[in-house]
């Protein structure tokens, strides 16, 4: 299983970045932030998905990473250099903790959404979650687990009722306000 952070600190092609982390406990959303403003990467991280290439991190990137409190995914909505919406992606997992640098972590568990700027949905790496199952990295249980909240979040954001993403340009905004201080 593959550890993740809030700071991007797996991604060795940033060489220079900014993280802000901050709380929230409002509304229309509860739980912790992160921000990564890409500031210098040694080369762009392109992925060809449906037949169209996209530039997903870049210099003057932003990503926005929210952890929904007493929820088994991480939002990450990914933004260009003007701000526009590229993608968001969903990654599934069993819980996330904040470690003692302040920094959201979570164990992976292979399942993932994207929601194209096009509004195609996509799940991903259902292949990944199999063999982990197959090999023991995870159990029954956290297979489950995985499908289930994934299958949930595709006919909420189906539905129109994954609602998160209606709030990312909003705390972009705010986090943005922090890098202003």
């Amino acid at each position: 299983m593959k550890r993740k952070y809030g700071d991007a600190r797996n991604l060795s092609k940033i060489t220079k970045k900014r993280v802000y982390l901050k709380h929230f406990n409002n509304t229309d959303f509860k739980g912790h932030i992160s921000l990564i403003c890409v500031d210098n990467i040694t080369e762009p991280i392109n992925v060809n998905i449906i037949n169209k290439q996209m530039c997903l991190v870049n210099n003057g990137y932003y990503w926005l990473l929210q952890y929904p409190k007493n929820e088994n995914y991480c939002l990450m909505s990914m933004y260009n250099d003007k701000k526009q919406i590229i993608q968001w992606y969903i990654d599934i997992h069993s819980g996330y903790e904040i470690g003692p640098d302040n920094v959201p972590n979570y164990n992976d568990l292979y399942l993932d959404i994207a929601i194209l700027n096009s509004g195609e949905i996509l799940l991903l790496d259902e292949d990944e979650l199999a063999e982990a199952l197959e090999s023991g990295d995870i159990n029954e249980e956290l297979y489950n687990l995985a499908n289930n909240e994934a299958h949930k979040i595709m006919q909420d954001i189906i539905n129109k009722k994954f609602s998160i993403v209606n709030t990312t340009a909003k705390y972009l905004e705010i986090m943005l306000e922090e890098v202003e201080k």
